[in-house]
């Protein structure tokens, strides 16, 4: 049993270190692009989903909406979620009806 104490240690080791390699060469910049079909039309849509005030009415994770001052010229608001945490929002596109861009504006984040 002694002998396979190194041999299960390396192997951990090697894994661990599979691990940090896959992860030290993935990209850094995120992208996420959601779509959807719906019965509704893309006015519609967009009229819900660009009303930020008003998306704790229908989205149970989120508590409270507020709009903070513009970065970079650009619109931002402060989400609150249900759990407590919060993060900001810069709408750097809004091409209504169909695209609209936002980053995370926290410098944290």
């Amino acid at each position: 049993m002694r002998r396979f104490l190194p041999l299960l240690a390396g192997l951990a080791l090697s894994l661990v270190l599979i691990v940090l390699g896959v992860g030290a060469v993935l990209p850094t910049e995120h992208v996420a692009i959601r779509s959807v079909a719906l019965g509704s039309s893309p006015e519609q849509i967009w009229a819900v989903i660009s009303d930020y005030e008003n998306q704790p009415a229908w989205r149970k994770d989120l508590r409270s909406v507020t709009r903070l001052a513009d970065q970079n010229g650009h619109p931002v608001w402060r989400e609150t979620y249900a759990n407590g945490e919060s993060m900001s929002f810069e709408t750097i596109e809004a091409n209504a009806p169909y695209r609209l861009v936002r980053r995370i504006a926290d410098a944290d984040a």
